[in-house]
């Protein structure tokens, strides 16, 4: 078992709140914790190692111990949102190997521990509206919005326009392709002054009109299957065990608490991967949130 420490990203819409999952502090505010990530840019920190290295590291060196063929195939965050994030979109598949020359696209999913304000959550008008709307500067007639309440799970399929929105804190799985097109910032700008980089030719090109995100209740104990991935939480309390009956690793994150396996503390925002049909004895109080990657 590996036991990852989160890496902080910095974004101009976050805050400090993801000193309380694990994160390190850093100039700037943090907007992401990479609780399971291999981008080198990013990566999780294997604490349970001596010295400890990064999952990005580990990755490279032992891909053969995953179960999994190919790059690593998810990236796991809690998101914590001062301010709207910006509207985006993934390609799907074919849109990936057409823009980039990809073999996959990215579908990613939500699980809100706090709602903030409603999120985008698709369109409201048709596509062939969407270049006269923009050039009128009228983009609040083009994206719906979606209101949220704690728990909710939310579904985010390639080619639809999303955004995460202030005050929100949420569980974030997505596929591991590092392609996100930026269609709208709110004309935000950075400490230099400067608007940040929009891709509204890329986006529009993946963009679906019919295609919207997808909410239902976020329940322990049940399981959420995505295409490319499923999750599910547990409650855990005193001496336990935790089991990966899967061909390939398990990912789980701590969402609330944190339990102590093999003199090792894994606090909230911490994650642990279970290689497959590997157990492991744990003791403590938490939460824990499992994440399977599907080919």
């Amino acid at each position: 078992m590996l036991v990852l420490k989160p890496a902080p990203l910095a974004k101009i819409w976050g805050d400090k709140a993801l000193l309380d999952y694990g994160c390190d502090d850093i100039d700037g505010m943090i907007g992401e914790a990479c609780t399971v990530c291999a981008d080198p840019k990013c990566s999780s920190l294997i604490v349970s190692l001596t010295p400890p290295i990064t999952l990005a590291e580990y990755y490279r060196m032992h891909a053969d111990q995953f179960g999994w063929t190919g790059p690593f195939p998810l990236t796991i965050t809690i998101v914590s949102a001062r301010e709207d994030l910006s509207l985006q979109v993934h390609p799907d598949r074919e849109k990936a190997k057409e823009l980039e020359g990809l073999e996959d696209g990215k579908e990613e999913s939500w699980v809100f521990l706090r709602a903030g304000a409603p999120i985008v959550a698709g369109t409201k008008c048709r596509k062939e509206e969407i270049p006269m709307l923009i050039a009128e500067n009228r983009w609040e007639e083009i994206y719906a919005r979606m209101a949220i309440e704690d728990h909710d799970y939310v579904h985010v399929r390639p080619g639809t326009l999303h955004a995460i929105s202030a005050g929100s804190l949420v569980y974030e799985i997505m596929q591991s392709n590092d392609v996100t097109y930026r269609f709208y910032d709110y004309d935000r700008t950075d400490s230099q002054g400067n608007k940040r980089q929009l891709h509204l030719s890329k986006a529009l090109a993946c963009l679906n009109t019919e295609l919207a995100a997808e909410k239902t209740r976020f329940e322990e104990g049940r399981v959420y299957e995505a295409e490319r991935y499923r999750i599910s939480s547990r409650r855990i309390e005193g001496k336990t065990e935790i089991e990966n009956p899967e061909e390939v690793f398990a990912c789980i994150t701590v969402l609330e608490g944190s339990f102590l396996w093999n003199g090792i503390s894994v606090f909230k925002g911490y994650s642990v991967i279970l290689f497959p049909k590997e157990k492991a004895g744990i003791s403590g109080r938490a939460v824990l949130m499992t994440a399977y990657a599907k080919p």
